[in-house]
């Protein structure tokens, strides 16, 4: 009787090694992302037929760095921007504080770049200047999240069954759907794009737990869809406002009026918005998903195939059954003393894998070190700019250098904050979390790394009536919703 080992073995061995296929990360991202649109692959979600052309985008490899495991009916634009946040991020990081550590040196070395006297203090006798550092460091971040990888040129090949399993010729699609395991098991590492349906798919839990059961949660990597692109939101809105201050100081525009103030309130309460709006969706996305896990049912998930009856919807070809080879490679996968497989694998995927993805996926109510790490460099050069630039007196210097540790303080409180507001709302069901989250981080933020922006000669700043107003709206609209 053959061992589990075997049939494994069996199942992820390679009889012909030029079916080992992969598409340059450069080429996946081409185009804005058109390769990642639904186009009738194995595991399509759109139901058309695939262009002939897709196969000669990959090349025979010998190992694939990255197998990408998505459900193709989650937005095309959105795993895009993931892909991009995901492996441009710390060069962008670096390359932003690069650029701005050059723009502080320039202005040191000849003032005349930035001749800014700098504006009195509310709250100590020193003049302050911002300075375009925390601007730049912003818009070089984006710029490199979005088009680093043209400059670093990463020599990633990566799996993407449309582009490495042949979509026309009958005999080829066939042995490669059938080398999928062998894929799976030259792959050196696992990228999830998880959107909310990811888990309702076939092809994606067997991809996933598969994996797991090979080479361990390790060697995978989740990344929330809408990550990239709020974070990518989240940094422009704040860098707008930066460089609108920045020019407020080159011109000596009044930088506590009105329009100032709401140019503040927006610049302050905007991205913080944007990062609550991607925390409510991350978090009641996980919620939904363990759910789904713990009462996990391979025989239940979505297949493509059995939901338009084998039959192609725009060209009326037949198809196989991708349920029939998907069960049957885990029943013999996840056969164990007579049990049936599927059973064994269900049990996998609600104890294993569901503890594995929560792992992957860290706190619920904490965001990803990333996005501290982002922000918490744009605060930092805000104090840098603060503390360098104006002819104070060093005590003054330090004064403002230290808003750089009360700044961190205050992410990391408006995100604890942010987290157990999430969590009453969880437990309670209230409406409106999302805008006091955002409220919250709008507070916490500024009271902790932007004192003169709260206290302008003694007196409650514009910017913060503004916002309390705001704030003020907001609960009115959730004890509204409560008495209904």
């Amino acid at each position: 009787m053959r061992t589990a080992t075997l049939i494994l073995d069996e199942r992820t061995a390679l009889a012909d090694t030029s079916l080992l296929r992969g598409v340059p990360y450069l080429t996946l991202v081409a185009g804005l992302g058109k390769l990642l649109e639904p186009t009738g692959t194995i595991a399509a979600g759109g139901g058309a037929d695939s262009a002939e052309d897709t196969f000669v985008l990959s090349h025979p490899v010998d190992i694939l760095q990255h197998f990408l495991s998505h459900s193709w009916r989650d937005s095309a634009k959105l795993k895009w921007l993931s892909l991009l946040y995901h492996v441009n991020f710390t060069h962008a990081i670096v390359a932003g504080h690069l650029a701005a550590t050059l723009t502080l040196a320039a202005i040191v070395t000849w003032p005349w770049l930035y001749p800014v006297e700098g504006f009195s203090s509310d709250t100590i006798d020193a003049k302050v200047i911002n300075g375009p550092m925390s601007a730049v460091y912003g818009w070089v971040t984006v710029l490199m999240l979005l088009f680093g990888h043209l400059l670093f040129r990463p020599a990633q090949d990566m799996f993407l069954d449309k582009v490495c399993i042949h979509q026309t010729d009958p005999e080829l699609k066939a042995a490669g759907i059938r080398a999928l395991g062998a894929y799976l098991r030259r792959s050196e590492h696992m990228l999830v794009l998880w959107g909310d349906d990811y888990f309702d798919r076939l092809w994606c839990c067997y991809e996933l737990a598969l994996y797991i059961h090979m080479k361990g949660v390790d060697a995978v990597t989740i990344l929330p869809i809408v990550q990239g692109a709020q974070v990518l939101l989240a940094l422009a809105m704040i860098s707008a406002t930066l460089t609108y201050v920045a020019v407020c100081e080159v011109l000596g525009l009044d930088l506590t009026g009105v329009f100032s103030s709401l140019v503040f309130v927006l610049g302050s309460l905007g991205p913080f918005a944007v990062l609550a709006w991607y925390k409510g969706t991350v978090f009641s996305a996980r919620q939904r998903l363990k759910a789904e896990l713990q009462a996990f049912q391979i025989r239940d998930v979505s297949c493509f195939c059995c939901q338009v009856g084998h039959v192609l919807p725009h060209s009326g070809d037949r198809i196989p059954c991708d349920r029939e080879f998907v069960e049957s490679g885990i029943r013999a996968w996840f056969e164990k003393d007579g049990r049936d497989g599927l059973d064994a694998f269900n049990e996998v995927v609600r104890i294993e894998v569901s503890a594995s993805v929560q792992k992957l996926l860290g706190k619920e109510t904490v965001w990803p070190w990333p996005i501290l790490m982002a922000f918490a460099g744009m605060l930092g050069w805000v104090a840098v700019g603060e503390a360098a630039l104006a002819d104070n007196p060093l005590w003054s210097r330090l004064y403002f250098l230290s808003d750089l540790p009360g700044g961190l303080a205050g992410l990391v409180s408006c995100d604890a904050l942010s987290g157990l507001i999430m969590m009453l709302w969880h437990r309670c069901r209230l409406p409106g979390m999302r805008f006091a989250v955002a409220f919250a981080f709008f507070v916490s933020f500024s009271v902790a790394s932007c004192p003169d922006l709260i206290l302008q000669n003694g007196s409650i700043s514009t910017s913060v009536k503004i916002a309390f107003l705001a704030g003020l709206l907001g609960l009115s609209m959730l004890l509204r919703s409560l008495a209904k």
